[in-house]
């Protein structure tokens, strides 16, 4: 496609932003040399492309939504940060803007215009994660751990399923801190994290709950509490480390189960009946009452 006059075509093609022309079934007419230069495509690969075939599948429906509404009427703009795929099969953040310009005879067409936001969008969820999981070991931490729980307890009865809380807390930890230094400390956090979650279900939670403290969430038939309970016990019996520095070491816990209640309240029961596995010896669960 041609642009007309000469200075809107070398307007469009020094434009920092990407451009691109499409008609009225999304086929594209023209890009800018920002668009190739972003995107990595020559434009003869862009040209004559439907542009919906290089948004990611999970945006395709909210971007043809904002079109159709574009097509309604000249001057109608509509904006919205989608993924596009680059041509080394990268899915980028633009931040796109469709504008109905079908009434002006130089473009006669809708003008997609995008700025390249992938930076600002991973800084973005970069920030959300850290806000909402532990840095030391990935685990969602206690804002997170208070959000599945309160979901899990709206979901489970629909379900006919309750909800499971597990306190933990590691017997002997602070002895190897002081003994071995806080880097094997935290090694070993980092370990003990790594086996919950691979020794448990996917739709489970382990949360870090502060310290050597771990708190599981689980979805569950009533009378499936021993399953759950054997699957932590197995987390802890083997060493954790390496021939080098080998860590064997038990967890005191407490079990709450649950089909309604407040989150909070929940996981202090399941802390003071962690309290009690842990005066009793440590090493194992002690199961809890709701009416504690």
């Amino acid at each position: 496609m041609e642009l007309a006059p000469d200075g809107f075509r070398r307007l469009v093609e020094l434009a920092d932003e990407l451009v691109a022309i499409v008609d009225e079934s999304g086929r594209i007419l023209y890009v800018n040399e920002t668009t190739e230069r972003v995107l990595g495509y020559h434009r003869r690969e862009l040209v004559d492309k439907v542009g919906f075939d290089f948004v990611h599948p999970d945006d395709v429906a909210d971007v043809a939504a904002d079109f159709l509404e574009v097509l309604k009427a000249p001057g109608t703009r509509r904006q919205r940060d989608v993924r596009a795929r680059d041509a080394e099969g990268t899915w980028r953040w633009l931040e796109l803007v469709q504008t109905n310009r079908t009434d002006d005879p130089v473009v006669a067409g809708v003008v997609v215009s995008c700025r390249d936001v992938t930076k600002r969008k991973l800084a973005t969820e970069f920030l959300a994660h850290q806000a909402l999981h532990d840095p030391l070991t990935g685990l969602p931490n206690r804002v997170l751990l208070l959000d599945r729980l309160m979901q899990s307890l709206a979901r489970a009865p629909r379900d006919e399923r309750a909800v499971a809380v597990v306190f933990l807390d590691l017997d002997g930890f602070k002895a190897i801190n002081d003994e071995h230094g806080h880097p094997a400390g935290d090694a070993l956090l980092t370990a003990v994290a790594t086996r919950l979650r691979t020794s448990l279900r996917a739709a489970d939670t382990v949360a870090r709950y502060g310290g050597d403290e771990f708190v599981v969430v689980a979805e569950i038939h009533p009378a499936a509490s021993a399953v759950l309970i054997d699957r932590v016990h197995g987390v802890f019996n083997r060493p954790f480390g390496d021939a080098g520095l080998a860590f064997d070491i038990t967890a005191s816990g407490g079990l709450m189960i649950a089909v309604e209640g407040d989150p909070e309240e929940l996981l202090r029961i399941a802390d003071d009946a962690m309290y009690r596995a842990k005066a009793n010896g440590g090493g194992h669960i002690e199961v809890a009452l709701q009416s504690q």
